[in-house]
């Protein structure tokens, strides 16, 4: 989030300014003069070059104040930058200004439960056994949401699955469904056959769910102190060695 100080442009913009501001203002009194006497194309001439002088004027002070914030916080960046990654990695600095100073959203409160499983139910009804050198994992994984900023206001809601371990036999791993609420309200709900049917929820290329766009929830600003509750429930295949 970006926060720029309007500062003041520099003594020879304003006087320079002022200036012009005179001169415009010089030339509407002299076509207010001469209208009193005799209306011409002259007299409509120097009143629209008086205008024209104040309103260039305002533009460049305007201009000029807001280039120079710019600046100024390009410069306090670079300044920054320089100081961190002189104790850091510029590798470090990066994930720290992408991952905490950058992000809009944050989790709390994650809860995860496991379940090692040799025979389980698939979503479409079969039954399977998994062969003796790996195991089903059923987990729940559930936290809350929160914004950081009020700059974001659609919760941003992605998972992924170990999608290198993909079967497609079974279609393991997968995502069996995926429920967010707030205060016990719930605002969105989809089982294993809405994540794999809505378009742009899952990514069969990668093996990940996300809730954005037109299927996102609106988050709560910071001030509410409240956020929005995920919990999700899926299946992943592990090896297990020793059998």
């Amino acid at each position: 989030m970006k926060s720029l100080i309007f500062q003041l442009p520099s003594l020879g913009v304003i006087l320079s300014a002022t200036a012009i501001v005179l001169i415009g203002l010089f030339l509407l009194s002299w076509a207010k003069r001469r209208s009193r006497k005799k209306s011409g194309i002259l007299t409509e001439i120097l009143r629209d070059i008086g205008i024209g002088f104040i309103v260039a004027a305002v533009v460049t002070v305007l201009y000029e104040a807001n280039t120079r914030s710019v600046k100024e916080h390009s410069d306090m960046v670079t300044v920054l930058n320089a100081i961190m990654e002189s104790g850091i990695t510029r590798d470090v600095w990066g994930e720290v200004q992408s991952g905490i100073i950058a992000r809009h959203q944050l989790r709390r409160g994650a809860k995860v439960d496991l379940q090692l499983l040799r025979e389980v139910t698939l979503p479409d009804g079969r039954k399977i056994t998994m062969p003796p050198h790996q195991l089903v994992m059923k987990m729940t994984y559930e936290y809350d949401l929160y914004a950081l900023t009020g700059a974001q206001s659609k919760a941003r809601i992605w998972h992924a699955l170990d999608w290198q371990m993909h079967d497609s036999a079974t279609d393991l791993p997968t995502f069996l469904s995926i429920k967010v609420s707030r205060d016990g309200h719930v605002f969105q709900t989809l089982d294993y056959s809405a994540i794999k049917k809505t378009q742009g929820v899952f990514d069969p290329n990668h093996g990940t769910m996300s809730l954005e766009g037109d299927l996102g929830v609106d988050l709560p600003p910071p001030d509410d102190k409240t956020g929005i509750h995920v919990i999700s429930d899926r299946y992943e295949v592990v090896n297990f060695p020793g059998a």
